[in-house]
């Protein structure tokens, strides 16, 4: 097919690079999810009372992480 503006081949990218993402990220959650369900499953009881260590390095990369993202696209998106 070929293209016809240069509206519709940003598009286009656009949403290529949405669906490759959404694609990958999605990947990477499940795979996350399994390992670590698999990881609780196997680790002894006497160690599931213990309560875990608090990151904030991890705590502030769960939001702007994703922060980012959104605001790379909205950015691709408006120009």
């Amino acid at each position: 097919m070929q293209i016809e503006s240069v509206g519709l081949q940003m598009i286009e990218g656009l949403h290529g690079f949405l669906s490759t993402a959404s694609l990958g990220i999605g990947s990477l959650v499940l795979i996350g999810l399994v390992l670590f369900s698999r990881g609780f499953r196997n680790r002894p009881a006497a160690d599931r009372d213990q309560e875990s260590a608090h990151s904030l390095v991890a705590e502030y990369a769960w939001g702007v992480v994703p922060f980012v993202l959104f605001a790379a696209v909205v950015v691709w998106g408006l120009r």
